[in-house]
This record gives C-alpha cells, sequence and structure tokens, in this order.
C-alpha cells in the first residue's frame, strides 16, 4: 500500500525537525594575526607545556591537541620539541553560564540560562613570547552527553578555527 499524501507529509516534517535537534549550535569564529609574520618560515611548531585545571579541560586538552596536530599535518607544520619549535601553540578553555531572553517582544519575562564555551588557540613566538595568532571559537555547549559527541563537537570547533590558519 502507498502513502498517503499526508503520511508522506508528516514523515518529512518528523524528519525535518529531527535533522534541526541534531543540528549543533552555530559556532562564532574571530582570528586576529600579528602583521607582517611569514608563517610560511615557520613551519615547525610545539605544545606549551601546561597542566589541566580542571577535571573537564583534562578530558577535552587532548581531543584539542589531536585535532590540531591533525590539522597542521595536513598543512605540512611539523610537531617538534619544545626546544626546536618556531612557533608555540596554547589552547584555552573557557566555560561560563550566560542568560538569554526568549521573547522578542518582552512582553513576558522568559529567560533561559545556558552554557557557553570558548576555545582559544594561540601561536606565540618563542622567543619574544608575542601572539603571532590567535583563533577564537564561541559556541553553545548543549546536548554533549557522551564522550563521543564530546570529542565530535571539539573536532567541529577546532576545524572552524583552523580554517582561518594559516591567515592569508
Amino acid at each position: 500500500m502507498l502513502p498517503t499524501a499526508l503520511q508522506l507529509t508528516l514523515r518529512t516534517a518528523l524528519a525535518a525537525a529531527a535533522l534541526a535537534a541534531c543540528s549543533s549550535p552555530k559556532i562564532v569564529v574571530t582570528t586576529n594575526a600579528a602583521p607582517a609574520v611569514d608563517f610560511d618560515a615557520k613551519r615547525t611548531y610545539a605544545w606549551l607545556p601546561e597542566a589541566p585545571e580542571s577535571d573537564r579541560e583534562a578530558e577535552v586538552m587532548p581531543w584539542v591537541r589531536a585535532a590540531v596536530n591533525r590539522d597542521l599535518a595536513g598543512k605540512g607544520y611539523q610537531l617538534v620539541p619544545f626546544d626546536e619549535a618556531s612557533m608555540v601553540v596554547e589552547e584555552i578553555l573557557i566555560a561560563a553560564e550566560r542568560t538569554r531572553t526568549n521573547d522578542p517582544y518582552y512582553a513576558v519575562e522568559l529567560y533561559e540560562t545556558y552554557e557557553e564555551g570558548s576555545m582559544i588557540l594561540d601561536f606565540i613566538d618563542p622567543l619574544s613570547r608575542t601572539i603571532l595568532w590567535r583563533g577564537v571559537a564561541t559556541t553553545e555547549i548543549k546536548g554533549l552527553d557522551t564522550d563521543e559527541a564530546r570529542q565530535a563537537r571539539v573536532d567541529e570547533v577546532v576545524s572552524a578555527i583552523m580554517d582561518r590558519f594559516p591567515p592569508r
């Protein structure tokens, strides 16, 4: 028996709703580069050695580093020991609770509290200790109930930042 037009419409609407529910929140990325830096001459990097400040950071930092390493290797950059690096990479992770109104007309005070995360990737000159390039991504953190979901979101955020490195 063939489905009716109403059944097809309902199935389409349900599929669209399911896809919308699975979509990730928007990632806002900003970058800033020091003037006159020749990133083609800086082909090696190392990670700034630092200890995670929280359990969440301890979980996420290896995922961030692995995603950045994959991206940089694909662009021809080489991970080397700290004392041989032409750039040092530092990751900074920040999470904060935010509140927004859900009433566009402000007729009723409807507020929603949510968690917002920011990831900052700094590429630093190891000699002068100046920031050569900074990428910042900010997004809402939600629906990340499993390690796989969290790691996939980290990969997505790192990719959004690293799409802009090196600056052109």
